[in-house]
């Protein structure tokens, strides 16, 4: 793997230093894309002892326009290179976004920053960082020397920058500045009501035992004009599909009494049209295995929490699009008043979030169970960054150290506060 990495890096050298690389631009989720780069480097860090701290701020756009293949590049080339030259301590990713200024061209800063406390290196080796084919003298731990150079360049197709500080034993800093337009800046939870794209109506069963969760679900299915009904376990879904109502089932995997897998089975077991209502997994864990015996027991489809309102939508026009029912007429925005359902919900996160600070951190079942909790709760009302955090944290909690565990604890808070002060600025008042 070590040569295949090697021809990789010359190929794509030769390929951008010829103009050939052209960029695939679409709406890009940035507080997933930089997640995922960090889990995929998790092991080596574990490995190695050193800790991984990501700073999402609550007022991060929901979706950008950028090239997430290319800018997944680029931060994988940096993280891999903090990583490799950090034997401990621990490396920070820092995302902002600076809004369009007032006359521009409607673009706005995307800035990642990936920090270490590494070894550093001097003036004279950062300065030939940037020839290809040249590591600095001390800190030469193979590859081809050309990660930096093709990230740089990388950047700058993307009409961007690349800027790196650095010192002799207090580690590296360095900084991606990429000009993009927000593609989509609000949560789906915060947004106002939207007629349904075609004028007709869906009527949903939606089993789930998290009251918060159901509830949220029903808000926005509600909004976007289907019918719902709420049950809280597999048998009630069982039972409640027997009499043929439904166009479409949205069914949690993991339930008391019976499970989502179980229920799905029953169902399943019963004769046409009944047995066949499309039914979708929504479920916290998303691996191969457990995407096969979803499917495996009957069901069409399957949603990772926390959900986006995009894909569930998506989800529903996929699989409800055959059973549709008459037009539906409008329905309140619950979630739009402080009052309501969403001012709630919101609440509910803090409490949790402040459950979290007092949490006995030497319990890692405790954090992990109330880990998942946020990061369900955080998910349902749009919360993306506090989900991600939550998400980190739930899945590091068995075997992280102390140290790493209090910096993702830390880091969860962090987050949570900005969003939740961003969110009650947003209503126009101190949220109390």
């Amino acid at each position: 793997t070590g040569l295949l990495r090697i021809i990789d890096d010359i190929l794509d050298y030769a390929k951008i230093e010829a103009g050939q690389v052209t960029l695939d631009t679409r709406p890009t989720d940035v507080a997933a894309l930089v997640e995922s780069c960090r889990e995929l480097l998790l092991p080596q860090m574990e490995a190695k002892g050193i800790g991984c701290t990501l700073d999402l701020p609550g007022d991060l756009p929901a979706a950008v326009e950028a090239d997430p293949g290319r800018l997944r590049q680029v931060l994988l080339n940096l993280l891999g290179n903090a990583v490799k030259f950090t034997d401990s301590g621990r490396v920070a990713v820092a995302v902002r976004f600076e809004p369009p200024t007032a006359g521009g061209d409607g673009r706005g800063d995307l800035r990642i920053r990936i920090a270490d406390t590494g070894i550093g290196m001097t003036a004279e080796e950062r300065d030939r960082l940037f020839s290809p084919f040249v590591q600095g003298q001390h800190v030469g731990r193979g590859g081809t020397g050309l990660g930096l150079v093709i990230s740089r360049m990388l950047v700058e197709a993307m009409g961007g920058d690349l800027t790196l500080e650095t010192a002799p034993g207090e580690g590296t800093a360095v900084t991606v500045r990429v000009p993009v337009r927000v593609a989509d800046a609000t949560p789906f939870s915060a947004r106002p009501a939207a007629a349904p794209a075609r004028p007709a109506v869906l009527r949903v069963l939606v089993a789930e035992d998290v009251a918060l969760n159901a509830e949220m679900l029903q808000v926005t299915l509600e909004q976007a004009g289907h019918r719902v009904q709420v049950v809280a376990d597999g048998r009630q879904a069982v039972e409640a599909v027997k009499g043929g109502a439904f166009d479409v089932v949205l069914m949690d995997v993991q339930m008391p009494e019976m499970d989502g897998i179980a229920a799905t089975r029953a169902i399943r077991a019963m004769p046409a049209p009944v047995g066949t209502v499309p039914i979708i997994a929504l479920t916290a864990y998303a691996s191969r295995e457990d995407l096969k015996g979803c499917l495996d027991a009957g069901m069409n489809d399957f949603l990772t929490k926390p959900l986006e309102r995009a894909k569930l939508v998506a989800a529903l026009d996929r699989w409800g699009g055959a059973r549709r029912g008459p037009a539906a007429g409008p329905v309140a925005d619950l979630a739009r008043s402080p009052d309501g359902a969403m001012s709630e919900n919101v609440e509910r996160v803090g409490e949790l979030l402040a459950r979290l600070a007092e949490v006995d951190r030497r319990d890692r079942r405790a954090v992990a169970a109330m880990a998942n909790s946020l990061m369900e709760a955080a998910g349902n009302v749009g919360f993306h960054a506090v989900a991600h955090h939550a998400r980190r944290l739930a899945a590091a909690s068995p075997g992280a150290s102390a140290e790493a565990l209090s910096a993702l604890i830390e880091d969860t808070a962090g987050a949570g506060r900005r969003t939740l002060d961003g969110f009650r600025q947003t209503l126009g008042g101190d949220g109390r």
